[in-house]
């Protein structure tokens, strides 16, 4: 069963909460403006969860939206394997960054992978590449098909990305700005609020890092506390922020 945003969101704090030393006891409590309470006997603490992503490009397209059609294709295309009798493989499949995927094109791409797998007939142990010297469509950069027998169904995956973006200090300074304005409902329901900023790591579009920059940068935010949560890494970053009158936990 496929996970909703409110699972996930709990999923995240609840690494967050083994990770971080600072975390105070108490009962966490599902809530919506924030996400979470936090209830000890003297605080009432809100912790808004928010993801992180990498920006998209100028001409539209975020890397999640991509990814999320790349997914869907790579399971359309693993299915007409299955149903055109084709044996279990491991496939591994690097989409070119010049080329967006388009909803229009799932379908027809799906089919084009599938035939392109079912026609390398493979043998047991063998390992077929496919690249710029072959007739791949434009949303393909490689194609690798590997063929074990110890598989037991196919496993078909897109290649991870290569490199990871930073955001420098105004790229979260717009993150902190977006939230700003819920704070004052956020506190009719606790006593001060943290600010949760989620890289999630183990997909392309969560994959994340700060700028060294970011480190010593002091950043303009009334929430409590801001962390900066890599969940991959399990690495917890807390951002230097002032705010007149707020204070700390």
């Amino acid at each position: 069963m496929r996970e909703n945003q409110k699972q996930r969101e709990r999923r995240y704090l609840d690494r967050f909460r083994e990770c971080y030393a600072d975390f105070p006891s108490g009962e966490i409590v599902h809530s919506e403006r924030p996400d979470f309470i936090l209830l000890s006997d003297d605080l009432r603490l809100g912790i808004e969860v928010s993801e992180v992503f990498q920006p998209g490009p100028d001409h539209g397209g975020s890397p999640q939206a991509q990814e999320s059609l790349q997914t869907r294709t790579l399971h359309i295309a693993s299915d007409i394997h299955l149903r055109n009798g084709g044996p279990f493989v491991d496939v591994a499949i690097q989409f070119a960054r010049a080329s967006d995927l388009t909803k229009r094109r799932v379908d027809r791409l799906a089919r084009d992978l599938a035939e392109l797998v079912g026609e390398s007939r493979a043998e047991i142990g063998e390992v077929i590449r496919l690249g710029d010297e072959d007739d791949l469509p434009e949303e393909i950069a490689s194609l690798r098909i590997f063929r074990l027998p110890s598989l037991s169904r196919s496993h078909w995956n897109a290649a991870g990305a290569i490199t990871v973006p930073r955001l420098d200090p105004p790229a979260i300074q717009d993150i902190l700005n977006r939230k700003t304005s819920l704070l004052p409902g956020y506190l009719n329901h606790c006593d001060v609020c943290w600010l949760l900023l989620i890289a999630d790591g183990f997909q392309f579009s969560g994959s994340v890092d700060v700028s060294e920059s970011a480190y010593h940068h002091a950043f303009d935010s009334p929430f409590d506390r801001v962390l900066f949560f890599q969940v991959y890494e399990r690495r917890i970053i807390r951002l230097f922020t002032f705010a007149p009158l707020v204070r700390d936990v």
